[in-house]
């Protein structure tokens, strides 16, 4: 994925950095806050982080 991150303000740069080193469920968790957020609307640098890839299918289900 190529898609860029074009979002203003502190909240993009929280959330990647939390993503960073987050795992499994908790991972699975901001990835949730994030597509809640206001004002977010661009999601490839999340997506193309290692452990977010590396997410088991089906894990956002619970």
């Amino acid at each position: 994925m190529s898609a860029e991150v074009k979002v203003t303000g502190q909240n993009q740069e929280q959330f990647l950095l939390l993503a960073k080193s987050a795992k499994g469920a908790a991972l699975a968790t901001l990835i949730h806050q994030v597509l809640e957020a206001p004002g977010v609307y661009v999601f490839g640098e999340l997506l193309d982080m290692p452990n977010v890839r590396e997410l088991k299918p089906g894990i956002f289900l619970h």
